[in-house]
């Protein structure tokens, strides 16, 4: 963008290809209209899940296109290559380097636009499988959390009930994917985090789809941490840039002070094989391997399981917390303690065992 010296900058993602008249009638619209930014719309095709579909922009097939709508409604509003932007807009704005760059600048670039005209389907766009945004285990999926929050911190203020909307919409959207359970957390997280934006929204609150978002806002979530004795074992280290506080209580003993806080604890014998946003989403547990052996356990703020460990000794170290837990939660314990189990079975593909131990219980 710094080299360049046209009147006009447009995007084509490597996989992607544009229709032969895309340059022509994008510059033409761009200029009859006076416009900042023209969008077009796009023509998908999904090789893993071997279907094609034109996605229409906006419903509104005016040549101009309303700005807070798009905003709202856009259903390509946050890809940078559908459109072409005069050079002079770049001036003011900048990609980040990290994955989902598009949805961190490309509203807020859109909201400060005079003018956005609008074209025919005129870009094909490529989704092959294993891309970031179809991959859930992919780390690079946690920039989506950090591009929501820039998104509305740097959207021109007076569309920014537009961008809430948006936002919010596209939460749902990627909660729902097929795959996105392994972050269910971290989306839930994300969403208690931008409760001021979304509490008093008249467009969040008059959408069906969109209102349902405040239903997460109700799920408590287990607090962020980790307890494990030794170094914790990680398939892929990058994953867990979310998963922060880790405790190591290695000939340590643990008090209920110390846990009452919540956390997950870990079994030293477990390696995690992808992020802990999913468990922290599943309120009070047990994870049962074979012979009946607890993995990991969830627990929430002043666990009433965690008050009752704790009634008769006042220290223990974890791995005899876990045996206690074990021994506690029998037929009835989990409906006295509120506590849900789960076996490695239920967890498919989640936790395994790390190197060494039995091969039976990787999943």
């Amino acid at each position: 963008m710094q080299q360049s010296s046209g009147d006009y900058i447009g995007y084509t993602d490597a996989d992607d290809w544009v229709e032969p008249e895309f340059v022509e009638q994008m510059c033409l619209s761009a200029q009859k209209n006076d416009a900042d930014v023209v969008v077009c719309d796009v023509y998908k095709i999904f090789t893993e899940q071997k279907f094609e579909e034109n996605v229409i922009s906006l419903n509104d097939k005016s040549e101009m296109v309303d700005i807070a709508n798009y905003i709202r409604n856009g259903q390509s509003n946050s890809y940078s290559w559908n459109n072409i932007y005069k050079r002079s807009i770049w001036q003011q704005f900048k990609f980040k380097k990290k994955a989902y760059e598009d949805l961190d600048i490309i509203i807020p670039i859109l909201s400060n636009c005079r003018r956005i005209a609008y074209a025919a389907p005129l870009y094909n766009y490529y989704k092959h499988s294993g891309t970031t945004t179809s991959a859930y285990r992919n780390p690079r999926l946690f920039d989506i959390f950090t591009a929501y929050k820039d998104l509305l911190r740097d959207v021109n203020q007076q569309f920014i009930k537009d961008a809430e909307f948006c936002v919010a919409k596209r939460i749902l959207r990627n909660i729902d994917t097929p795959g996105s359970g392994y972050h269910l957390g971290y989306f839930i997280q994300l969403i208690h985090g931008l409760v001021p934006y979304f509490k008093h929204n008249k467009f969040i609150n008059e959408d069906r789809y969109v209102s349902e978002i405040k239903y997460f806002l109700k799920t408590d979530l287990i607090e962020n941490k980790i307890f494990v004795s030794g170094e914790l074992a990680l398939d892929a280290a990058t994953f867990y840039k979310f998963d922060k506080n880790i405790v190591d209580c290695t000939n340590q003993v643990c008090t209920y002070s110390n846990l009452k806080v919540g956390g997950i604890l870990l079994r030293k014998d477990v390696e995690l094989a992808s992020p802990i946003g999913y468990l922290r989403a599943l309120g009070n547990f047990v994870l049962f391997g074979k012979n009946h052996q607890i993995l990991a356990v969830g627990i929430q703020r002043e666990s009433l399981l965690l008050q009752r460990i704790f009634l008769e000794q006042q220290a223990f170290h974890l791995e005899e917390i876990l045996d206690e837990i074990g021994s506690l939660v029998k037929e009835d314990g989990n409906i006295i303690f509120n506590i849900k189990k789960y076996s490695i079975l239920d967890l498919n593909n989640k936790l395994k065992i790390k190197k060494g131990y039995d091969k039976s219980l990787n999943i």
